[in-house]
């Protein structure tokens, strides 16, 4: 596999709002809705960032 990280953060960014940002794989890989709720939750939990889901 062959990943890409920009230079300039703002290109990475491909939601205006982090837990869109952080549902953005799984939907497009297919999961379905509810477990990518669960998904993102847990994701923004391990890495402390709960607080920031909708900024």
């Amino acid at each position: 596999r062959v990943g890409m990280v920009f230079q300039n953060p703002d290109n990475q960014l491909v939601a205006t709002v982090v837990e869109e940002d952080v549902a953005f794989a799984p939907e497009n890989l297919g999961v379905p809705t509810n477990e990518i709720r669960l998904r993102v939750d847990k994701a923004l939990d391990v890495v402390g960032m709960r607080e920031y889901a909708h900024h």
